[in-house]
Formats: structure tokens, C-alpha cells, sequence
């Protein structure tokens, strides 16, 4: 009952903190304003029971649409989130602090460079083209604890903590898709498993869902992994996605290696090219060298492209892969560098073979969607996956952190519901 309602005050740090993450643009606002809010207004939790969660919404910084979807947004939510918070509490309830506590935090995100982030086809390509918004919003996902640490004083959360290390050290982010809806109501027991974690001490293990044994869309899900440790499962139909805010930045670091390790499989050409096309001297496209745990030495290989029908899957004596060291996960290289060749045609943007820059995470995200450098539109690599398969298929097989997560996977359905099918058919 109602007076019930208002006793249920709990102490602040009693629930994990948690920061919803949408990576949003103008066009989101019918999604926002029509599923996503009117759920989250529905079902999440009032501050009274977990203060220390809130919504963070990630938009274009230099775009003047954004800014005035975000302000038609709040002109109608704001109030009515408002009014949810004030309920019918008493005196002894919280009262919500300015901004975050009751409606959400807006923040404003700039471009990344174009060798990172493009929106450019591939030739020939079969697949979906990724359109540079999708591409944007997947850089966002994969750097959101970045953003967030840069904008910490807009969340309202170092009030919990004795510092900001300490937030981040024990914040998680949600990350949501701006169309996903929220359908029974939320408790932080819905999201996470309170068991006993190291030292004996009762800790919260995120849920995650997966379907065993399904893996994602195209080539990327693999080639942003190792050979000995293949993507195990996908994660894309199991909304939302918890992730430790402090996990993500070792993600990237195994990411970044793991396409390092591959990246003779991210220049193939298509047969189509042959005698076609293509300039005869792309074929010598730049070298990497790297060295390895306790070298002192550089190895070093060339970059070439590759001719061949089947461009996820290049044969086995085209490139060399390098074995994850432990069973712990511990990662192969110690330094990684890559150098352009001059190629003639784009000498402007080509850097000489003298001229070797460290590997970094940016460049590995260039090269997963194949904007690294000008040559690769002739690129048939595939570059249209999910995010998500990415991050969790790399988790899973950071051992001393996947223990930190609680994992349920399903197997894969084989057969498909008949009926199912057939009410699809008809609307289709």
C-alpha cells in the first residue's frame, strides 16, 4: 500500500551503482519519446530504493538537431520523471539532488577522426554497408567508461564515494539500444547475483546472456579475437548489457592485440579485382613489427594484399597468429607499430616505411571498419557486426574477470516455430 511504499528506504550503497548508457542521435527521438522512456519511467526504480543509478544519454556534439531533440525530450519527460520521484513519500524520503537524480544527464560527444570512424562502402560487397553512424555509436560503446570519467561531475555520483577512482572502480554501465524497452519491473537482483566473491566478501556478479555456440554477423566477431580463444557465443538479442566500467578499458587493450594478431586477414581483395582495378602497386602496403613478452628484439612483416574468393577465411599460410601465453589470458605483445608504405596514388596520406607509429586502439578500430587507410575501399573484409559480440566474446575468455560475471547461455534453436514463422510471413 501507500504507506508502505514510503518506508522502503534503503541504505545508499546497498545496491551496486549503475549507469544507463544510450548512444543516440535526432532521429532516436520517436524511439525515446514512444519505447524507451515511457518503460524506463514505467520500470525502473525510484531513487528512494536506488539512489545510486541514473541515465546517461550520448549524442553528436556538432550537431544543432541533437541539441534540440535533447531539449524537446526534457521540455516533456522532465516533469513527469519528477513527479514519479515525489510519489507519495513522506518527509523522511530523499529528496532527488539537481539533475541526475531525477530525469537523465545529456552529454555531448565529439567526431572521431575519419581514419577511425567512415562511413564508406565496400566494392563489390554483397553485405549491408555500415553507415557511419552505426560505426560512431560502436566506437561510443566500446569507450563509454572514457566519457564517462571525462564528464564525472555531471553524474551525481562521487557523493557515494571517497573519490573518483573508487566510483569507476566499482560502477557498472548498462548499455541499451534506444529502441529496447524495459517490460517488468526492475530490481537490482534482475540484473545482477549476489554471491560470495574473493576474500569471502558477498559481491554483485552482472548477468549476462548469451546463445552458445551462434556466432555473429560476418568476420570481425573472430578477427577481433585470437585463433585459441574463437568466439563462443552472441550476445546481440540479450538486451541490456552490464559491464564493469574498469573491464572496459582492459577489453580494448586485448582487442587491439587480437586484431594486431590478425591483421594480415584485413587486406583481401576480391577475385574481381584481378587484372581489373586495382593499381599494381598496392601490393606492398606497409610493415608491422612487434615484440613479445621479454624480447628485446623486433620482429617485423610485411603488409600485402591478398587475393582470394573467400575474404573471412584467407589460407592458413597467409598470415601467422601468435598463442595467447597463460590460461589466464595474458596477452602476447608487449609493443605493437605499424608503418604505411608510400603508395603513389595516396601518397599524401601514406607515411614512409621509416616512419613507424605505436598500434593503438584507434588504429585497431580503424581497422575493424576498414577506414585505417585510404587503399582499404578495395577491401572486401567484412565490417558489419555487433559490438556487443565483440566486447563479451573477449571477456569471456579473460579468466580472472570472467569469474567476476555470472554467465547463462542457451543453446541455439535449430528448428524454427512454425507458427511463428508463418504470422512473420504474413506481415512481412
Amino acid at each position: 500500500g501507500s504507506s508502505m511504499s514510503a518506508k522502503v528506504v534503503l541504505d545508499p550503497n546497498a545496491w551496486p551503482t549503475v549507469i544507463i548508457f544510450l548512444r543516440v542521435f535526432h532521429a532516436s527521438f520517436d524511439d525515446l519519446n514512444e519505447i524507451f522512456l515511457p518503460t524506463y519511467h514505467q520500470f525502473w526504480p525510484r531513487k528512494v530504493l536506488w539512489p545510486n543509478s541514473g541515465l546517461v544519454l550520448v549524442w553528436d556534439q556538432e550537431s544543432h538537431k541533437d541539441r534540440e531533440t535533447a531539449a524537446r525530450l526534457h521540455s516533456h519527460w522532465d516533469a513527469v520523471l519528477e513527479q514519479k520521484e515525489k510519489g507519495n513519500a513522506d518527509s523522511r524520503t530523499p529528496r532527488p539532488s539537481r539533475g541526475y537524480a531525477a530525469g537523465w544527464v545529456d552529454l555531448f560527444e565529439p567526431n572521431f577522426p575519419r581514419e577511425v570512424v567512415c562511413g564508406t562502402r565496400k566494392r563489390g560487397a554483397k553485405d549491408r554497408p555500415s553507415t557511419h553512424g552505426y560505426v560512431r555509436q560502436t566506437h561510443s560503446y566500446y569507450q563509454a567508461d572514457r566519457l564517462l570519467r571525462k564528464h564525472s561531475s555531471a553524474l551525481g555520483l562521487r557523493r557515494f564515494y571517497h573519490s573518483e577512482k573508487q566510483m569507476f572502480d566499482h560502477a557498472f554501465i548498462l548499455l541499451c539500444d534506444s529502441d529496447m524497452s524495459f517490460v517488468a519491473p526492475v530490481h537490482p537482483l534482475t540484473l545482477f547475483d549476489r554471491k560470495q566473491g574473493s576474500g569471502g566478501h558477498e559481491a554483485f556478479f552482472p548477468r549476462l546472456l548469451g546463445v552458445w555456440g551462434r556466432h555473429a554477423e560476418g568476420g570481425i566477431t573472430s578477427e577481433a579475437n585470437f585463433i585459441e580463444t574463437p568466439p563462443v557465443a552472441t550476445f546481440m538479442d540479450q538486451q541490456p548489457w552490464m559491464v564493469r566500467a574498469k573491464d572496459l578499458r582492459d577489453v580494448r587493450q586485448r582487442i587491439a592485440q587480437a586484431v594486431f594478431s590478425n591483421i594480415h586477414r584485413y587486406f583481401v581483395l576480391s577475385t574481381i579485382y584481378r587484372n581489373k582495378s586495382y593499381p599494381s602497386n598496392m601490393t606492398d602496403l606497409g610493415l608491422i613489427r612487434w615484440k613479445t613478452a621479454g624480447a628485446e628484439a623486433w620482429r617485423q612483416s610485411r603488409l600485402r594484399f591478398h587475393l582470394s574468393a573467400s575474404p573471412v577465411v584467407p589460407l592458413p599460410s597467409f598470415y601467422q597468429q601468435y598463442r595467447v601465453a597463460t590460461e589466464e589470458g595474458a596477452l602476447p605483445f608487449d609493443e605493437m607499430q605499424i608503418s604505411w608504405s608510400a603508395v603513389r596514388s595516396f601518397a599524401s596520406r601514406a607515411r614512409s616505411r621509416s616512419e613507424f607509429m605505436p598500434f593503438t586502439w584507434d588504429i585497431a578500430m580503424g581497422m575493424l571498419w576498414r577506414c585505417a587507410h585510404p587503399l582499404q575501399e578495395f577491401s572486401q573484409h567484412d565490417r558489419t557486426t555487433a559490438h556487443i559480440n565483440v566486447v563479451f566474446n573477449n571477456l569471456f575468455w579473460m579468466s580472472s574477470i570472467m569469474r567476476t560475471y555470472s554467465w547463462y547461455f542457451r543453446t541455439r534453436t535449430h528448428a524454427e516455430d512454425r507458427e511463428v514463422m508463418r504470422l512473420s510471413s504474413k506481415h512481412r
